[in-house]
């Protein structure tokens, strides 16, 4: 398991995940290439389940400190 802030992924290739949120049961998730996501703050553990290298941008929110 690893923590995010808020953040949006942009998915630049097809990829498979499974993605277990802290408390849930896992799920898989088929991204295709030019897929938008957005979480709020989130722990999570992601596995590729696919053949293919997953390649995505992160962009977080940071809180000030």
């Amino acid at each position: 398991m690893h923590s995010h802030p808020p953040r949006f992924v942009y998915f630049l290739n097809p990829l498979p995940e499974k993605i277990t949120y802290e408390g849930k049961e896992p799920k898989v998730f088929r991204w295709k290439a030019g897929d938008v996501t957005f979480d709020e703050a989130v722990s999570l553990a992601v596995e590729n389940v696919g053949e293919t290298e997953g390649r995505n941008i992160v962009v977080e929110h940071k809180q000030k400190q």
